[in-house]
């Protein structure tokens, strides 16, 4: 009877023990994205603009290539040695990846959520992961400056394309710039949120929908939203082809110096723990990816403002028009569908949009 009564007692217990550490994990990482949203504010300060996703001139002009803003944030990470050691390789002529130097495949603390374990599978000698992302806002398209064109110019996103190579002019319409480009205030424009790191899974079919990419077909701009969220059931019941590429730094958070987008960026299309799509299973065409902000916390991500203040976003945030392609640039003025909103969480991810969102 003793022993019957100790197992109801633990089997009560237990779930609230979880809830408990959860909760305080829940913190750890808010306290972490909070860390990093005043690192970016420090190099704004000293920068007076903010840093780019890929091909930042701080980086081009050193001929070092392929690097990101987190890179760039770790003199404001209390990681100063690493990143004088990167800038000191910077050659005279050619270029250097940044991503690929020895003393960056480190796992840093500050770039970790406690409750994504999959980070913990880490290895001496991998890359360095990343459960921290920056916002894209809501005009999904590759990472890297790969052509002068319009398509790439990613206008309502805080983080931008610089130049890609050594002393190339900046990429048209990427107007890099401060905190005076955020038209629709700092408090109502995402700046960071969670993302799930690779489990590890080789198989190319289901798997964590949230630790891996779908192949749907779904790429960059012109697509339909819609056609990746509707891939989630297929992955959780195994029938949805996944991506998956034998070099481990590949794939998803699993490098947070190199500039593609599944490694250190997110969309705020679909609501969060949605699913990640791409176009193709080859790392270059793999960059065009559609990703979503997600983590392990019940209900939904972290995510902070570009004030720095942390939120807590629901995954029933509402969206709409998900079936809606957005055509060209000129969102949401679109050429096709005329004005229309992918809803408050595609809003909240734009600076410029005019919108007044609310997630109270």
């Amino acid at each position: 009877m003793v022993i019957a009564i100790i197992g109801v007692l633990i089997a009560l217990l237990l779930p609230a023990v979880q809830a408990a550490r959860e909760a305080a994990r829940r913190t750890q990482c808010a306290n972490k994205i909070k860390q990093l949203s005043l690192a970016t504010h420090n190099f704004h300060d000293t920068n007076t603009r903010l840093p780019c996703l890929s091909a930042d001139p701080i980086l081009s002009n050193k001929r070092l290539n392929r690097g990101t803003y987190l890179f760039l944030l770790l003199p404001f990470l209390e990681q100063q040695a690493l990143y004088d050691s990167v800038m000191a390789s910077a050659p005279a002529s050619g270029t250097v990846d940044v991503h690929n130097h020895s003393v960056l495949r480190v796992k840093l603390d500050a770039f970790l959520c406690p409750s994504d374990g999959n980070w913990g599978l880490w290895e001496a000698g991998d890359f360095t992961p990343c459960n921290y992302r920056g916002s894209r806002a809501d005009l999904a398209t590759v990472c890297s400056g790969l052509s002068t064109t319009t398509d790439f110019r990613i206008p309502r996103s805080w983080l931008r394309t610089g130049s890609r190579w050594a002393n190339e002019d900046p990429i048209i319409g990427g107007s890099l710039g401060g905190l005076e480009m955020i038209a629709d205030g700092t408090s109502n424009s995402v700046m960071y949120s969670e993302g799930i790191i690779y489990d590890r899974d080789t198989s190319t079919t289901g798997g964590n929908y949230k630790a891996r990419l779908v192949v749907n077909g779904v790429g960059w701009f012109a697509h339909i939203p819609q056609t990746c969220l509707n891939a989630k059931a297929g992955m959780m019941n195994g029938t949805q082809t996944s991506y998956y590429y034998s070099d481990l730094g590949h794939n998803v958070g699993m490098r947070a110096f190199d500039w593609y987008a599944f490694h250190c960026a997110f969309y705020t299309l679909l609501p969060p723990n949605s699913p990640s799509c791409t176009n193709a299973t080859n790392t270059e065409w793999a960059s065009d990816a559609v990703m979503s902000a997600s983590s392990n916390h019940p209900g939904g991500v972290q995510i902070s403002m570009l004030d720095a203040s942390g939120r807590f976003i629901s995954d029933s945030i509402q969206t709409k028009n998900l079936n809606l392609a957005s055509t060209t640039q000129d969102y949401p003025n679109d050429a096709t569908n005329g004005q229309f909103s992918y809803g408050v969480w595609s809003e909240l991810g734009s600076i410029n949009g005019g919108e007044n969102p609310s997630i109270e």
